[in-house]
């Protein structure tokens, strides 16, 4: 069975009917299938409708244009087996999201790479179960969003990621999670890349993965900072990067986490457990022009090995250095926040506090702070919760950078002018719709840019309230006691759409509230006014609220609609009822005296 798209493409179908894909269109177009030749997809065909998995076969290319946005029914994947080249630019990202009114984490499935070499450049990647999932390959992502997803980006293969001025954030598990005991080696390299806002670790990597983590920001996250488990005997690197405000552990390496962790330039800070927590013994940890303080659960703890030189390293609780085991730490030319012997070991547990464990050596020690650059991006967050509002509003951005300071917060609203918080105030939205969107970043002290700029989408505002026609009612002429009265009317919103609609009525005692229940077949909306008794009159009006809370009533001007309850003999037949049976009596009287005579 075939589907051929609007690109003349012929796939193979699986799984669904012409007669189903053909119910979408008119909304973007529908593919599904295997891809056997080399294809493009088009700004023109955009959106492109994923209705069942689309499968890209080997050694051949599906190239993806700046702006395209591919949308996922629920459950379906994009899976590559060979080349997917996504390149949008600055001002025309290329989006990969659901196809659903209420979008969700995990509304589809995944894109799944399965080989050979893959070009991801200002891309976002939402709402998916794994929003990336590598089995095999090179995979290169650049200037993305990697953002609601399960889990951000899943490796269950061998395979070499590059991550490059891209954010993982706001996903409800891990950020990246790297399977534990692979067959083959897991090369990580990021740079300038913020994983943050995530509901578990932000980076979980396993067995035989070499990672190197340069000039990025791991910030946030409910779990650790990044969770190291599993054999590896490998080396790994954190450069110039910042691990802080983790909910657990800055860096956690378990008993079975057999890596060597070499730290530069970096901070590791202000996180809810330990700055490095290492269970593993044997597998030593390098440290050195870092700074590791305001932690909750000591700044170091562990099995250390290696050593931790030229670092600023205090405030940390209840521990600066908590050594567990019987050899010596080598901790010497550090800066400790304060230069009285006395008082910095007091900050470190070790022989002196258990003679069975080693010594921390931390003499000579430094008598002002290590000083090093700043690499690190500034991060910024917003205070937008999704949902409809009703009036002009505005949007918080707050910045931070523990380093050198935010020098400023940029932003622009629907690709309008670009503007500075200081200057301009916070965003403002004003412009009615179910999509607006608010592009910001900022830019730190020492010129540092967050990148990529993040993007904030499904800003919704509006300020209109339905519109309600006159309405109808069955009966349209006289209604007789104890008859139900059907009251219809259309009601429309265009922005919000109409959330509810109420019926009001009254004999003039008190008000009833009926629910009207949209016919789909009529598309009116309809309730019942249950019956009255002769020479009622009844009064009604509808009320209709959309969903930003905009409401507007139809009364008919005040005046309400209305109608009486007619005997169920009117008055208006009685009297000539009355003289034809007069009548009759009379007629019927004379010719019965007639008979007699």
């Amino acid at each position: 069975m075939l589907l051929t798209s609007t690109l003349t493409l012929m796939f193979k179908v699986q799984h669904f009917a012409i007669s189903k894909a053909a119910d979408y269109s008119g909304s973007g177009t529908p593919v599904g299938g295997y891809i056997s030749e080399n294809t493009t997809w088009t700004l023109d065909g955009s959106p492109y409708i994923v209705i069942a998995d689309v499968i890209v076969e080997p050694d051949v290319h599906l190239t993806i244009d700046p702006g395209v946005s591919i949308k996922f029914k629920s459950g379906t994947s994009l899976i590559v087996d060979g080349y997917l080249v996504a390149k949008g630019n600055s001002t025309h990202t290329i989006e990969f999201t659901c196809d659903s009114a209420t979008p969700s984490p995990g509304n589809w499935n995944a894109i799944r790479f399965r080989g050979v070499r893959q070009f991801l450049d200002w891309t976002s990647i939402k709402f998916a179960s794994y929003g990336i999932s590598i089995e095999d390959g090179e995979i290169i992502i650049t200037n993305s969003l990697i953002v609601q997803n399960n889990i951000g980006v899943s490796i269950i293969g061998g395979s070499s990621v590059t991550i490059q001025n891209s954010a993982i954030s706001y996903n409800v598990g891990n950020g990246l999670y790297v399977k534990d005991w692979l067959p083959t080696t897991v090369m990580l390299n990021f740079e300038r890349v913020s994983i943050s806002y995530n509901g578990g670790p932000g980076v979980s990597m396993a067995m035989r993965c070499i990672a190197q983590i340069r000039k990025s920001a791991i910030i946030k996250n409910r779990g650790d900072g990044i969770y190291s488990y599993s054999g590896n005997f490998q080396h790994c690197y954190i450069l110039d990067s910042r691990i802080a405000e983790n909910s657990g552990h800055g860096l956690y390496q378990d008993e079975w986490s057999w890596t060597t962790w070499h730290i530069s330039g970096s901070s590791i800070v202000n996180n809810s457990g330990a700055g490095i927590y290492r269970e593993a013994d044997g597998y030593p940890i390098y440290v050195e022009n870092s700074s590791i303080k305001g932690n909750k659960n000591s700044g170091i703890m562990g099995h250390i090995g290696g050593y931790i030189h030229y670092s600023n390293i205090y405030a940390n609780a209840p521990y600066d250095i908590r050594n567990v085991e019987a050899n010596n730490v080598d901790a010497i030319n550090n800066w400790w926040g304060i230069t009285n012997e006395t008082l910095i070991r007091e900050q470190i547990y070790d022989y002196y506090d258990d003679y069975n464990l080693g010594k921390v050596l931390f003499k000579p020690f430094l008598t002002t702070p290590a000083e090093f650059p700043d690499y690190i991006l500034p991060m910024t967050s917003h205070d937008y919760d999704g949902l409809w509002r009703n009036t002009d509003f505005t949007i918080t951005l707050t910045a931070t950078d523990h380093e050198s300071g935010v020098a400023e917060t940029y932003y622009r609203i629907n690709n309008g002018p670009i503007k500075a918080v200081s200057i301009d105030g916070q965003p403002r939205i004003n412009t009615e719709g179910a999509n607006n969107i608010l592009e910001y970043w900022s830019v730190d002290n020492v010129g540092n840019e967050e990148l990529p700029h993040k993007i904030l989408t499904g800003i919704k505002l509006d300020k209109t309230a339905p519109t309600i026609d006159v309405p109808s009612r069955i009966p349209e002429g006289d209604v007789e006691p104890d008859q139900e009265v059907r009251v219809s009317v259309n009601v429309s919103d265009f922005v919000s759409e109409v959330r509810n609609v109420m019926l009001y009525y009254t004999n003039d005692t008190i008000w009833h509230s009926v629910p009207m229940a949209f016919n789909a077949t009529s598309m009116l909306w309809e309730a019942i006014i249950h019956g009255h008794m002769e020479a009622t009159q009844v009064k009604y009006r509808i009320e209709a609220y959309d969903n930003a809370e905009n409401m507007v009533v139809e009364d008919n001007a005040g005046q309400y609609y209305t109608y009486t309850v007619i005997p169920e003999f009117p008055t208006a037949l009685i009297l000539p009822l009355f003289v034809f049976l007069s009548m009759l009596a009379v007629v019927i009287v004379k010719k019965f005296k007639l008979s007699k005579e």
